[in-house]
């Protein structure tokens, strides 16, 4: 009897910890208090716009897109630029990055367009820097159609000094892969 009890404590655990992470439940996998890990230090990052801007073309390149640029200036107007991470010039479609996110991750992030526009109305902001060094801030009420604003808020990741937290963490590898899956629904809406 002690060792059946001991086995089914022994599977649970197991099944506890070997859970799938997924982009419907990798919020659940946020841990704030480092007691919960083995490791000493408890680090919590985001996606560098590098790694996603990676993602975006093999994304875009693998779905047909054609003249593909990325860090590409975009002319919406006479007076309106903004830069695209990543834009097919023939399918005229691209992505733009909003950059910020809070200090501790929020899953409402991941749905709000955009945090800037929760602050400002405003769905997007591009820093403008003159040749004598003076700035301004060009100010996107609407962000057109064509284009889809891909915040780095929702991509973050968590790692320790020791490797066996990674069984219970959102790794580097599992958030990139949760921010592919994303960029391909992303890119399908483009093609219908």
């Amino acid at each position: 009897m002690k060792k059946a009890i001991i086995i089914l404590f022994t599977l649970f655990s197991l099944s506890t910890y070997s859970q799938k992470i997924t982009k419907e439940n990798y919020y659940d996998y946020l841990i704030l208090k480092p007691r919960k890990v083995k490791g000493n230090n408890l680090i919590t990052k985001w996606l560098t716009k590098f790694d996603i801007v990676k993602v975006l073309e093999d994304e875009m390149q693998n779905a047909c897109f054609e003249q593909i640029s990325t860090f590409s200036i975009v002319k919406l107007n006479e007076n309106e630029f903004i830069s695209s991470i990543c834009f097919s010039e023939k399918s005229n479609v691209g992505f733009l990055l909003e950059e910020s996110h809070y200090v501790i991750p929020k899953k409402e992030n991941r749905t709000v367009k955009s945090i800037y526009k929760e602050i400002t109305g405003n769905d997007y902001s591009e820093k403008i820097v003159k040749a004598d060094g003076s700035s301004y801030f060009l100010k996107i009420k609407e962000i057109p159609n064509n284009f889809y604003l891909l915040k780095i808020a929702p991509y973050w990741y968590q790692y320790t000094d020791n490797p066996r937290d990674n069984n219970i963490l959102v790794t580097k590898e599992i958030i990139m892969d949760i921010l592919r899956k994303d960029i391909v629904e992303i890119i399908a809406g483009f093609k219908e």
